[in-house]
Parts: structure tokens; sequence; C-alpha cells
């Protein structure tokens, strides 16, 4: 029986408790940050963005991923996958996707796949959409669409016109339904990370679209596992991570280090747990995150870095609130001394006249 074309439904939050307590603040912020961060030094040195990223998993990793990993495990009478829950927020449940939205979305990306090979799984793109909602500048989508579904040339579009059709939907009306489930998500999420909670027990707490693809794949019957022999699985939440740090990597101006030296120790510490959940589980399997009584999938180590991950995206947006969008230099001409005649040609000096 073939695994290809099998979607494979999402974990959610973590059933581990992961209760660290926020501490820190940003500068002009009183409230603080959702950093949970745990007692001691974290053994990852801090170092900049790009050679930081570029000595994590390579996010050209989803490319060889997305042929098989995005389309494993789908329903089916012999093989049934354990549904999605709906998930309930306070103020969100008009706005949140429900598992069939998520299942509309699964099959969307896989008939774009059908056009385009590289069309990455959801889970890449949820953690794109993440990445997006904590950028400093409001990327439009006529930028970051092609990026994620197209050949990555921004479209030339003005303000307030629509999108052309990237060659990857079959129709208009098939990237319109797409934008809507897209921006629906991205309302969720905004809504999430601005919700004052204190603990990922939280039912507010943000929740990414993460997979865990190994205790699925263990869950199969074992003629099913043999296909998937040879291949390197990703661990849980890696695929998320790895769109995340798409976004980083291609829009590097939004995540330049702040000038406060504080603001900057934060940044860097929170995108090395963005950087930390790229890379691979090696720890001993003890828990699965594909279902309560699964075989063990993913290590207790696993499970704290994720929950770091899910801090680190709060700290992410709020020091980008907190310091808001780039201000852009200014570079002016010439100008005439302050005595100098007026370039206007009126015979007065400059500083009498349009120099006041």
């Amino acid at each position: 029986m073939s695994l290809k074309g099998r979607p494979l439904p999402y974990a959610g939050r973590p059933r581990k408790p992961l209760s660290f307590a926020r501490r820190r603040t940003v500068p002009g912020q009183k409230e603080p940050l959702g950093s949970g961060r745990r007692s001691g030094e974290r053994s990852r040195g801090c170092t900049r963005l790009g050679a930081r990223y570029r000595t994590s998993r390579s996010c050209k990793l989803y490319a060889a991923l997305l042929q098989w990993g995005g389309a494993i495990l789908r329903s089916d009478a012999s093989s049934a996958s354990p549904p999605r829950t709906a998930r309930t927020h306070p103020m969100t449940e008009a706005t949140a996707l429900t598992p069939d939205e998520l299942q509309e979305l699964d099959d969307l990306l896989d008939d774009l796949r059908q056009r385009a090979e590289e069309i990455p799984q959801w889970e890449f793109c949820d953690g794109f959409l993440t990445a997006l909602v904590c950028t400093r500048r409001c990327i439009p989508a006529s930028d970051y669409l092609p990026m994620l579904l197209g050949d990555g040339a921004a479209l030339d579009v003005a303000e307030g016109s629509p999108l052309p059709l990237l060659p990857a939907f079959h129709d208009a009306a098939q990237q319109a339904r797409f934008m809507e489930l897209w921006q629906r998500r991205w309302n969720e999420v905004e809504h999430q990370l601005d919700q004052p909670v204190e603990t990922l027990e939280d039912e507010r707490t943000f929740q990414p679209e993460a997979m865990d693809m190994r205790g699925a794949i263990l869950s199969l019957p074992q003629e099913e596992r043999a296909e998937m022999d040879g291949r390197e699985i990703p661990s849980f939440g890696q695929v998320w991570a790895l769109g995340f740090m798409f976004v980083v990597e291609n829009w590097p101006e939004e995540w330049a280090t702040p000038r406060d030296k504080e603001a900057a120790q934060w940044l860097d510490d929170a995108l090395d747990g963005i950087v930390a959940l790229t890379e691979d589980d090696t720890g001993q399997p003890e828990v699965c995150m594909y279902s309560e009584d699964g075989p063990p999938s993913t290590s207790l180590a696993r499970v704290e870095t994720f929950g770091e991950a899910i801090w680190a995206v709060y700290d992410l947006r709020q020091i980008w609130k907190s310091l808001g969008p780039r201000v852009e230099a200014v570079v002016k001409g010439d100008q005439p001394g302050r005595n100098d005649p007026c370039p206007c040609g009126s015979g007065k000096k400059f500083k009498k006249c349009h120099g006041r």
C-alpha cells in the first residue's frame, strides 16, 4: 500500500506540561515577554544570524522532505488517522481554522504540487506565516506569496490591487480560497501571540501546526513502515521551524540586529530557540506526539526545545512591536548656507526665505 498522497494530522500543543514562567521585558514594555527561559544559560553560542543559520539545518532540506513528507498517511478504511481536534480560543472561534479546513489546505497544496513540484507542506507554510506575523515590517502578499508558492520574484502590484494568478494555482477561485484560509490562520496566530499567557498550559497559548512525522510512521503497520526505510524523516516541529527561518533568511533586513544591546541579545536568544528546532532530535525517544498510545518517537529534550521555540515566537513578536518599524535614513542633497542667496531666485538670504 503506497504512502504517497497521505497527509499527517497535526500534533498541536505538546501533551507534556511546559509551564516555563515568563521573566523579561523589552525596553519600553511594562509587560514581560513570553520568553520562558529556564535558569542557566543555553549552551548554544550567540552568533550573527547569517552564520548561525548557515550552520543549522539548511532550509533547502524541506524541498527533499516535501516530495513525500507532505503527503503521508491519507485516511482510508484500512488505516484511519486520528482526527484533528477543533481548537477553541476566546474571541477566535469564528476565525480559527476547523479540522475540515486544515484538511482542505492539505488537499489544496497537494493539487498545487501537480503543477509545481516544490510546493511545501502545510507545516512549513505555518512556520512561514508565523514568521511573517513576527516580522518587523508588514511584508505584502505580492512579496511573500511568490517566495512561498512561486519562483521567488516579487509581483509588481499596485497597492490595493488584486494579486495576479500564480502559475501553481488552477484558477483565480482556488487562489482566492487559499488566501482566505491563509488570512484566517494569520488572524488566529496574531490573536494568540497578543494574549497575556504565562504558561503553555493556557488555553490561549499559540499552537504551531507542527507534526510528529516519526510518530506517525512508527504507528503504521510494519509492511507500510518498510516503504520509509532509508529515508530521512524530520523530527517533531523541524519542518515548521525551517519554514520560520526561511522568512528570516529571505528578508534579513527586517531581522537586522537592533542598536539597543539588550534588545539585540533577546533577539539573538529568541532566534537561537527557533534554530534549535530546525536541528535533528537525536535524543532517546520517550514520548509520542502523534497519539497518546503511540510508540515513542520524540525525546523529552525535543519537547522542551519545542516549548522554548513557542516562547521564542512570543519574544520576537513583542520585540518588534516594541521597537516599531525600521526608520529609513533620509539622505539630503547639498544645502546652501544660511547667509547664501536662496536658490529660488527671490534675492533674499536662504535663512530669510526657504531656509526658515
